[in-house]
């Protein structure tokens, strides 16, 4: 078995798996891993061309945590770590419950 390195395991983290492998795959073409995340350079390493799909119907989501700064400056990492935790995973819930691809 091949040895994973730690790049390997954030972009498979970050990325879904056909994101994860056209980035690849375009590295592979020989495309420099430093532009295939720049707006301006790099693309997806085929032929320059952007690293992006179209979808007809979509909705994003921006949400604001009302005096978060505040409140997270005067609290322990972890206690921050906890309230996202717990806010991310309520979304994760929903998102999966209404079959939403995020």
């Amino acid at each position: 078995m091949a040895r994973i390195t730690r790049q390997d395991q954030i972009v498979s983290n970050v990325f879904p798996a056909a994101i994860r492998d056209r980035l690849y795959e375009g590295e592979q073409k020989g495309s420099k891993a430093e532009n295939l995340f720049d707006p301006l350079g790099g693309g997806d390493g085929a032929g320059g061309a952007p690293l992006a799909d179209l979808f007809l119907e979509t909705t994003v989501v921006f949400a604001d945590i009302a005096g978060f700064t505040a409140w997270s400056s005067a609290r322990e990492p972890a206690q921050v770590f906890i309230l996202l935790e717990t806010i991310y995973g309520e979304f994760d819930k929903h998102a999966y419950r209404h079959n939403v691809f995020k």
